[in-house]
Formats: structure tokens, sequence, C-alpha cells
């Protein structure tokens, strides 16, 4: 059976692996790609094309001749790719908030060598609403990136360098630039800019004469009027552009415009019938797209490809991607029966209140999504949907029938008419009271095209010619009949939409144009699904931690019965109990946040250390005076008594946690000493007293340990609930005020010891003799140290990646119950299992295994779904892993001649020296990077176990068997 574990587990984790090879290729066909809303390609020196397509969602990679080499998907919508003189390959994403359709950020993503992983490199983040992106234009020069940034009072050209950093190259003076510029390049070597407006000109801006030169103007076209846009340049310089107006390219050169396809002398009909080109790269050929399409120069023509080809790499991973999964999802599902008929029948109360707690709150969930969750979301999107009929109409009955009329030409825009009309539906959409998650668009039929004349976003001119015909339109329907329509999940290139297209009529005219206003459905859905979310996650994560708090409850209602029959006798465990559960409750609150807080503090002082580093300065303060209490306090406990000693540590606790509240980052560090210092003292009376109760000793450290892992899981919660409704020195200053709870236990339950009850143990063997034994130092120093060290991931670096991903804090104080469940529920169970199975030793290097895989992971793949894995993999490693450290080292002939009492403390002082030094480990991996610090990490771990192993096996105490 064991042999067949072994197996399975293999095979597991090589899927696995196989998996994250393969995933972004599951939901692909695995012979070819159709392009679906098209919204950039690049092109390589190679000759290799860089496609973003499905409204900027999708990326594909492709070798010269289109066969599709890779597949990557991405959350955020992409809206420029581009390529630099090394081939290496940036892209501009946009962060869209849910709430009202504004951009959140814009920012530049590096893909990495393997072309596999990205990285932001450049982020601008925007507190207000914000309609229309600052970033027009990216392009690559050398090993650098060339932005295009547009500002209210003009705009300029910025050299970001590998590191981030950005430099300014030009600026030029325009009054409202982030409205009027379209796109634009720059000729550094030249020192000339390009640029195209709204209204349908482009000019040309002689940097060093600072002269300016109109050479395009598309309203001045004597067929058909132009609608340039999309500047850019190959590397000879010469300017192209893309012309909406005339479904062509357009060339400069010398000052003079040419056009490539000649699409502006077809007829009107033939007009109608051509896809219209949205972005032009020039390299070595031309190569264009459309919404639906990619283009390439062949014999002097532009050649559509509507479909890609899926190279044979491709074809490959799509298979084994659905093979890995399938394999996966079998074992999972054989091991979870097996896994809970094993629970049934297994007598561990803890893991059975689990599995139930699990089935309730599985239940609930089932019947909400099942029943209520798919009502509520019928109701939002039928009142969604009334909303955008209601607002469509207001605007059509408010919009003056003159001034549209008015509005039939690309250099109307920004013209007296054209304010006129902003003026008015800026009234119904902008005010603060207004209806901000709407969007609205105005349209007219002009020798039959339909043509956007505004849009909220202002992103369109005010002539925006459609592809497709008035003739047998929708739009033809609703002018003949005067009558609206409502349209639901409209999927276009960015997004999925609901809106009403209404009528705007004229006396004596009739219809003369027509108004859309509507709402991003998808983001209204988001928005809607992260409601639902946040209300289950909130429903579960309460409950556990109310069937937590209660059992605490009722342990500590039985401990007070137990009082009150033997007072004066001993304090029961199950009283010292609610003081472990106290203690680490009030100082896990803070948790989720602490490293963030901390962060902030620095950054309002000039020290010359990084912030990453005082953040990690501030953890290790408070273990680092609990472990020098933890070894020194029994000093104070026999001078003043144990309950003067703990009071006086229980005062000097409450005023570190008051003091968090002052905003200052040395305060802070000075605070979190004096909260160790208080707890370090507290602990080690509990343990003393835990450990002169002979009968119940075993019972009282498990309890202990039940306690610590309860006190952790519910304060790391309460403190991210606390988070959706108050500030981080709220919560802290709330912490404080639940203190005063360990005030009052240690005063009305803790009294002095009597001295004929201590039995002091003399060991046989001096301190330094019992260090330099070779299975004491190999196993404090190549196991205890890194793996009590490793274990502050998850006070330290988790919620920092976790806020770097975009994790509230809430969410993370909620993840944390992942890994504490996983403990409590798996202690016991694989605690007796492993050392049935493979003894301690082996058991205490799987552990370790276990936590170089999960560092593995975080480090070579950037998700949220990682992090969380990541939590579940340190629960199982910490269940089974920290039982057999201390079994293991009290069972050591070494421990027994030294004594047990003094090698708890030279062991707790070990841990608590562990854990100082683990936020400044992960601090310094964030430093010098953390992908490659982590797999170091990884990789040092496991090394110092297998000598931890080796040495423990070489150095056997004469034949006696250790590994037990």
């Amino acid at each position: 059976m064991k042999r067949k574990n072994l197996i399975v587990g293999i095979i597991f984790f090589i899927f696995f692996i196989l998996f994250l090879v393969t995933g972004s290729w599951l939901n692909q066909n695995e012979r070819s790609i159709l392009l679906d809303s098209v919204v950039d390609v690049a092109v390589t020196s190679a000759g290799d094309y860089w496609i973003t397509d499905m409204g900027g969602r999708r990326i594909l990679s492709t070798d010269k001749n289109l066969k599709v080499k890779q597949v990557l998907q991405t959350t955020d919508p992409v809206k420029q790719i581009t390529v630099n003189d090394k081939d290496e390959i940036f892209l501009k994403k946009v962060t869209i908030r849910n709430q009202n359709n504004s951009i959140a950020e814009e920012s530049i993503w590096k893909i990495q060598k393997n072309q596999e992983k990205m990285k932001k490199v450049y982020e601008r983040k925007y507190d207000s609403s914000r309609l229309r992106a600052e970033i027009f234009d990216i392009s690559g020069k050398g090993s650098d990136l060339i932005l295009g940034i547009k500002e209210q009072n003009g705009f300029g050209f910025y050299q970001l360098d590998n590191n981030g950093v950005l430099t300014q190259l030009v600026f030029k003076p325009f009054e409202e630039a982030d409205v009027w510029i379209n796109s634009g390049v720059f000729l550094e070597d030249e020192q000339r800019i390009y640029y195209c407006l709204q209204n349908g000109t482009i000019y040309e801006y002689d940097i060093k004469e600072k002269k300016e030169t109109q050479i395009y103007n598309g309203a001045l076209l004597k067929k058909r009027e132009g609608v340039p846009g999309n500047l850019t340049k190959d590397r000879q310089n010469n300017i192209y552009f893309t012309d909406l107006g005339l479904r062509d390219i357009g060339w400069i050169t010398e000052g003079e415009v040419s056009y490539l396809t000649g699409n502006n002398e077809l007829e009107q009909e033939e007009f109608l019938q051509k896809e219209s080109y949205i972005k032009v790269k020039v390299d070595k050929e031309v190569v264009a797209c459309s919404s639906y399409a990619i283009y390439l120069q062949k014999e002097g023509q532009l050649s559509p490809y509507y479909e890609l080809e899926v190279g044979q790499k491709g074809v490959i991973y799509s298979w084994l991607s659905k093979i890995s999964l399938g394999v996966m999802a079998s074992i999972i599902l054989f091991y979870t029966i097996v896994f809970l008929r094993y629970i049934i029948k297994y007598k561990d109360i803890t893991s059975r209140l689990m599995l139930i707690l699990c089935m309730v709150i599985g239940g609930m969930t089932l019947l909400l999504l099942v029943m209520v969750i798919p009502d509520y979301k019928s109701q939002m999107m039928k009142e969604l949907e009334y909303r955008t009929k209601n607002v469509a109409y207001l605007t059509a009955e408010n919009i003056p029938s003159e001034v549209l009329l008015k509005l039939d030409s690309v250099a109307d825009f920004r013209t007296k008419d054209y304010n006129a009309l902003k003026t008015i539906i800026d009234k119904i959409f902008l005010r603060e009271d207004g209806v901000q998650d709407f969007y609205c668009t105005i349209y007219t039929v002009r020798d039959d095209i339909i043509a956007i004349n505004y849009s909220s976003e202002e992103s369109n001119g005010s002539y925006y010619p459609y592809d497709w015909t008035y003739e047998g339109s929708d739009e033809e329907e609703i002018i003949q009949t005067g009558v609206g329509k409502v349209y639901t999940s409209y999927l276009n290139s960015d997004g999925n939409y609901t809106f009403s297209l209404y009528p705007i009529k004229k006396e004596n005219l009739g219809v003369i144009g027509l108004v859309e206003v509507g709402v991003n459905t998808q983001l209204y859905e988001e928005h809607i699904n992260d409601l639902i979310l946040d209300l289950l996650i909130t429903m579960m994560v309460a409950s556990v931690v109310i069937v937590f708090i209660i059992l605490e409850v009722l342990v500590f209602f039985k401990g007070n019965r137990k009082l009150e029959v033997k007072r004066g006798e001993f304090i029961p465990n199950e009283i010292l109990r609610t003081l472990v559960f106290l203690i680490f409750l009030v100082t896990n609150i803070a948790t989720s946040f602490l490293p963030i807080y901390a962060l902030n503090l620095v950054h309002n002082t000039s020290q010359g250390l990084s912030g990453e580093i005082w953040a990690s300065i501030v953890i290790s303060a408070e273990v680092f005076a609990g472990a020098v209490l933890s070894l020194k306090g029994n000093i104070l406990l026999h001078r003043l008594g144990q309950r003067k000693a703990v009071l006086l540590s229980g005062v000097v606790m409450f005023l570190g946690m008051l003091l968090r509240v002052i905003p200052n980052i040395f305060i802070l560090i000075l605070a979190q000493f004096l909260i160790g210092a208080g707890w370090g003292v507290i602990l080690l009376m509990v343990n003393t007293r835990i450990s002169r109760n002979e009968e119940e000793k075993d019972e009282g450290f498990a309890g202990y340990s039940a306690a610590a892992f309860n006190g952790i899981n519910c304060g790391v919660v309460l403190g991210g609930f606390a988070m959706n409704f108050m500030s981080y020195r709220s919560i802290i200053l709330t912490a404080a005020i639940i203190s005063v709870l360990i005030l009052f236990h240690l005063w009305k339950f803790i009294d002095n010891e009597k001295q004929s009850e201590v039995n002091k143990e003399k060991g046989e063997i001096s301190t330094i003799y019992y260090l330099t034994r070779r299975r004491v130092w190999t196993f404090l120093l190549f196991l205890v140290l890194p793996v009590i060290a490793c274990g502050y991931y998850l006070n330290y670096l988790y919620p920092i990646l976790a806020n770097q991903r975009g994790i509230q804090e809430s969410y993370i104080g909620y993840s944390y119950l992942i890994n504490g469940m996983v403990v409590l529920a798996m202690g016991n169970l694989l605690t007796k299992e492993v050392v049935r199975w493979m003894g301690r030793k082996i058991g205490l290097v799987i552990s370790v295994v276990i936590y170089a895989v999960a560092f593995f992971l975080v480090s070579s793949v950037e998700s949220i779904p990682v992090l969380f894995l990541s939590l579940l993999l340190l629960g199982l490693a910490d269940s089974f892993g920290l039982p057999l450290q201390s079994s293991y080292f009290m069972d050591l002939e070494e421990t027994k001649e030294f004594g047990y009492e003094k090698a708890a403390g030279i062991y707790s002082l070990v841990e608590n020296l562990a854990q100082s030094a683990g936020p400044l480990m992960f601090g310094y991996i964030l430093i010098f990077g953390l992908s490659r610090g982590l797999k170091i990490l990884a990789l040092g771990v496991i090394v110092l176990a297998l000598g931890f192993l080796l040495l423990s096996i070489k150095f056997k105490n004469k034949g006696k068997e250790e590994n037990r």
C-alpha cells in the first residue's frame, strides 16, 4: 500500500508539472484558432508574429508562417503590443474599475525570455474616474521602450529603461491633449514629432525649430473623408497610419501622403463591404489587422488571415493539457472518497468536526448557488435593462436636433455645436448623482453609412464610419419604425454589453439619429459576482470562526468546572489553553496587514534602509523579544513569583498593543518588542504549568497546539474581516482593547505555584556539551532553524505577494483559514500515519520537501490560485512536520540526559531566533528577486534536510534505532 501511494503521488506530481506547462492550451482548438476581436499585432526581427485578440485577453505567438506556437491568457485587456530592437515583447494593459467602467490603471508588461511569464515594468494608477487612457503609444528603442503619454496640458515621449525608470525625451504643450491626441510617433534622430488629432488632421512638429506643419486633413479629401489614426513608423522613419474613413493605409514620406491599397477609389457598395484596418506595423513588410483578421503584404496586396493553423507543439500541448487535467481529477476524486471513508471510521473528534462543518457549509453554499443567487442575478439584470431603456429615452429627449444635424464631418470635433451636445450629455451622465456606470454614443446615417458623431469617452472624434451597411440593419428598422430596442449580452471586442438603441426625433423630419446607452455587462456581472462571492466567503469564514470560538468557550467552561472542584491544587489545562488562545488571537489580528502597514509608515520617513527591511524588522522585533524572554523569563518568574511576573508581562504586552496605534516606524518596532516580551514570559509560565501536571501533560501540550492554531486563525480572519469597514489603526486599537481580556484572565486565574510542587530537574550534562552533540546540533541547525524561518512565509511574504496580486486585505485574512483548517483537520491523522508508514526522520524530510515544492510553485507561477495552493501545502507540511520535530527532539537520548525543561527552553530559543530571521530572509528575497530567491531557498532547505538525514544515519548511537 505504501509503495502504491508513493507511485500515485509521483504520477500526480508529474502530471501537475505537465499541466503547469501546457495549461494555457486547455481551451484551445488543437488544429486551428479563429481570430476574434483582434486588437494589435507585432513582428520580431526573425519574422515571428505576436497577436493579441479576444478584446486583448488572449495573446498568440506564431512563427513566420503564422503557425501558432504559444497561447497566453490575461485578465486585464492588452491594448497594444510592441517589440524592441532586442526582440523583447512589451504589452500595454488597461485595468477597468468594475463599478463605473473607468480606467483604474495603465501598465506596461514585459514577456520574459521563456515567453510564458509576464512581468510588470511600469504602471500609472488613477484615483479619480478616467475614461481615456494617458499612454497613447509604446514602441521599442534598443533594449528600452518609448512611451507616448498625454496629459491635460500637453503630451510627450519618455524612455522607459529595464529598471522601470521613466526619462522625458520631449514634451509639447497642447491644451486638452488628453482629449485631442489620437496617436503619435517620435523620430529621435531627426528631432521631429508626428501626431494625429481627433478632427482628422496630422501634424509634423520640428523640435529644434519649434515649427508645426499640417500635412494631412481628412475633411478636405474630395471623394470621401479620411479618419486617420494609429500613427507608426518603420526603420527608415517613414510614417504610416490607418484611415478608417478610406478603409486604407496611408504612407507619409517627405511630407507627402500616398495610399497603400487604393481603397479610397472604391465605389460606395464596394467600400461598405471592406473591413477597416485598425492597426498597422511596418518592418520588413506591412502587417495590418482588422477586428477579425491579420493582413500580410503579398505581391503588393494585403492578404487577410482569419484563421491561424496551430503548430505541432501546440497540437501536442493541447492534448497533454486535457490528459493531465483528466488524470489529476481522477486521482483527486479517488483519494477524496478514500479520505472521507477513513475520516468517518477514524475516531479523531477534530477531523470529524471539520468534516461536518465542511458538509454544512457546502450544503448552504449549494442551496444559495442553486436557488437564491440565480434569482437575484436575474432580477438585477432585469433592473439593469429597465434603467438602460429609461436613460436612453431621457437622453434622446434632451438632445437638440438642430445641433446634431450640423455634426456631419470629422472636422466638427470640439466645435461649438459639438460642445453644446457634449454639455447636455455630461449633465445627464457625469453629474455626481448621475449614471456614471453607463456610456453614451450618438449615431447618424450619412449616404447609407452609419457613423458615430459623439461618444462619452470622446475617443472616436465626431465622424467614425462603421463597417456594416445601413440597408437591412437594426438601425434602419428603428429609424423607419421610430421604436427603440434593448440588446442584452451583446458581445464585441471590448466585452459583453447590455444597451438600448433609441431614436432621436425632430418634428417634420422624423428620426434623425440614434442614441445608444449601455453598460459593460461583463464588468457589471463581475461586480455582482464579487458581491456574491464576498457574501459566500464571509458566510463560510464566519461559520468556521464561530465554531472555533465556541470550541474554545466550551473548553474554558470545562476547565472552570474543574477549577471549582479542585481549587488550589492546580490550574486545569483548559484554563491555560484559553489563555493561549487569547494571546494568539490578539497578536494575530493585524497579521494580514502588518507588513503593509509598516511599509506605509516607512514611506513617511527618510531612512536609508528599504521598506521591505524595515517591515521585516517590525515582524522580527516581536519574536526576538519572545525568544529572549522564553529563555530567561524563568528568572523573572522565580524572583517576583508567577502571579506578579505574568501580571507585569500582561501590562507590558497591553502597552505594546496600544503603542502600535502611533503612526511611527520606530515606535511600531518598540511596540512589537514589548508585545513579544509580554507573551514570552506568559507562554513560558504556561509551558511550565503544563509540564508540572504529569497526569495530563500530553493532553495539555496537545491543547496548547490546538489553541495556538485556533487563535491564529480567528485573529487573522477577524482582522481581515474588519478591513471591510475599519482602518489599520482602528483595528490595531480594537486588538489592544481585546487584550484587556488577557489581563483579566491572568488576574482571575493565575496564582503563585507552591514551591513544594516545583520539581527542579538537574541534568547530567552541561549545556555546551549538549549543544555540541552531533544529533542535537544537526537537528537544530539543519532542520528546525530553516523550517521555522521558512514558516514566516505566512506572516511576512504571503500578505505582501497577495496584496501585489490584487487580493483585498480582508481576503488575505480569510485565506489563512486554508492553512489553519488543514493543520487542525489533518494534524493527528497525518502525524500518526506518517510515523507508521515511514518513521519520524523520513517524515521530517518529506515535510521539508513539501515546503520546497510550495516555494518553487510560487516562484514559477505568478497567480492567485498558486498562492492559495502554497497555503494548503504549507498546512500539510506543518500538520505532521511540527509535531514530529517536537517528538523527535524529546526522544533523543541526549535530551533525556540534559533534562526536558532545559532542552525545551533551548528548543524554544532556536524557534524564536528562526522566527526573527524569517522576515529578514524573505525581505532580502523580495529585494534581490522573488523568483530566483525562492528557488534558491527551496533548493537550500532540501539540501539541509538531506544533510540532516545523512548525518543522523551516519552517527547512530551505537546501533540504537533512531527512526522512531
